[in-house]
């Protein structure tokens, strides 16, 4: 690590952890990549935590320093020793996720020497427009230029929209980079050994899900549309639909497939950290989602190993899935579309190979981690005589 270059404190809003969301440990890799690319330009980077249980596995290989900060600072205490570690580590820039545009700790964060606050937004979900006390409010705060973060990145161009529509935030501080992912190497598949390994049937086609069990993902809905999908199976073999994931309607959605009766056809994997050997098995990625999903990476992450996609046509989803080109897309809730969706797909293999291929493509092009990491440091780089405006 450079011993003198300027810091960079990254700054993270979960704990490091041994499990948790499948987002947090992209989070995390993210950061890595950003403190590697940073190093060769001579700078320390910081990754902050508001508690540490374990060791960050993501961060071992690289040059980033794992410390426990309260960001915001939850009382004058945490403010202390958040100025102090800015101060003493001589903290430039700083880069958030998933925090407001506006917010006092900027100004305590600027009074330490930082020059560079860049914030990115990752979140899902509508916003309600502000009311019109909310737009006074905002007028007034453009008198202190110094609560406000100096560039946002928006990880779909849906949530650019939302940062300027909603959040009025000047669109000339906002820029859309979308999430890179790496293309896994071409090669023959070893489909029979890659499904015992996963104890999943080589003669079944297989649905695969993978997301967090609670209301707003929709699982539900295609645990429904699933049960539709086997009274009236449109081809031959009968599906098994695979839901990899962990959360608090994880005993709900259970209750669920076995009030549809389909229990013996969905398998339940919970939290795996190999959700990217079950997208390589399965035949067809379900992303049932019913709020606006930012740029989930269940999407990206199936595009990548060629698999075709029926999502719903929500957030940022369409951005990386055209209807008819590398999947399907529905609305949100409507079982019966995803029913049907599903049962075009399986019954066409050669449709569904031509998606696949497509969505490979796609990812390669528009969504590699080379673009998303310059992105992100030419948005993190100081610039001479920049303000606060």
């Amino acid at each position: 690590m450079p011993p003198d270059g300027p810091g960079l404190l990254c700054v993270v809003n979960f704990p490091a952890a041994e499990t948790g969301l499948f987002a947090w440990h992209y989070i995390e890799g993210l950061y890595a990549r950003v403190a590697s690319e940073g190093c060769a330009l001579g700078w320390r980077t910081f990754v902050a935590y508001p508690r540490i249980e374990v060791p960050p596995r993501t961060l071992e290989d690289c040059p980033a320093t794992p410390v426990t900060l309260a960001v915001p600072p939850a009382g004058a205490s945490d403010g202390v020793r958040l100025w102090r570690f800015l101060r003493s580590e001589r903290i430039r820039s700083v880069y958030l996720a998933d925090q407001p545009f506006r917010s006092w700790t900027y100004v305590l964060m600027r009074m330490a020497g930082v020059r560079r606050i860049v914030v990115h937004d990752h979140t899902s979900g509508a916003r309600k427009p502000l009311s019109r006390l909310r737009r006074l409010a905002e007028r007034a705060v453009r008198l202190v230029p110094a609560i406000k973060a100096d560039h946002v990145l928006a990880v779909s161009d849906y949530v650019f929209r939302r940062q300027v529509e909603i959040g009025l935030v000047p669109e000339a501080r906002v820029t859309r980079v979308w999430n890179g992912i790496r293309i896994p190497p071409q090669g023959p598949l070893d489909k029979a050994g890659l499904r015992a390994a996963l104890h999943l049937p080589l003669d079944r086609p297989i649905i695969v899900c993978s997301c967090r069990a609670s209301l707003e993902k929709g699982v539900h809905h295609l645990l429904r549309a699933f049960s539709e999908l086997l009274q009236a199976p449109a081809s031959e073999e009968r599906p098994l639909l695979v839901y990899v994931g962990d959360g608090p309607q994880l005993p709900g959605l259970r209750e669920l497939a076995d009030a549809l009766d389909i229990t013996a056809d969905v398998r339940f994997v919970g939290y795996s950290r190999e959700v990217a050997r079950f997208l390589e098995a399965a035949d067809i990625v379900a992303v049932p989602s019913v709020w606006q999903d930012a740029l989930p990476l269940g999407v990206l992450e199936a595009l990548a190993l060629g698999r075709p996609v029926v999502a719903t046509r929500v957030g940022g989803i369409p951005e990386m899935c055209r209807d008819g080109e590398e999947g399907l897309l529905v609305e949100p809730g409507a079982e019966g579309a995803m029913s049907r969706a599903l049962a075009t797909l399986l019954a066409d293999p050669a449709k569904r190979a031509a998606m696949g291929a497509r969505g490979r493509q796609r990812v390669a092009t528009l969504f590699t981690p080379e673009a998303q990491l310059a992105t992100i440091i030419e948005h993190l780089r100081l610039r001479a005589g920049a303000g606060w405006s």
